[in-house]
């Protein structure tokens, strides 16, 4: 329990850092759903994402995403159909989780 204890507490700490202090749990667990598709090589549709009901209703999820746009966290791009939007992490968010398995590693 120490080591998770130490993660979690350099995990706050990384995110003070690269995150902006308006992100709430809701914004936090989407960014991980989309970090979780990527790993696994998956492609996260918008469409996807609104019927994650454990998250909220489509409308605060669709605020979610768009908070997440805003800070620069997650970028939308249509797929060859053009009849959907897939979403990716930017720099910025790759740049957090990238610092977080340093974190996870260390702790280990």
């Amino acid at each position: 329990m120490k080591n998770y204890c130490e993660f979690l507490r350099q995990r706050n700490e990384i995110g003070r850092t690269h995150l902006s202090k308006k992100l709430d749990m809701a914004c936090l667990q989407l960014l991980d759903l989309i970090v979780i598709a990527m790993h696994e090589r998956r492609e996260l549709s918008v469409s996807d994402v609104l019927a994650l009901q454990e998250v909220g209703s489509p409308a605060t999820i669709h605020k979610k995403l768009q908070i997440l746009r805003d800070f620069d966290l997650v970028s939308a791009s249509f797929t060859t159909d053009k009849r959907t939007k897939v979403l990716k992490l930017t720099y910025k968010s790759r740049a957090y989780y990238d610092e977080i398995e340093a974190a996870f590693r260390l702790t280990q």
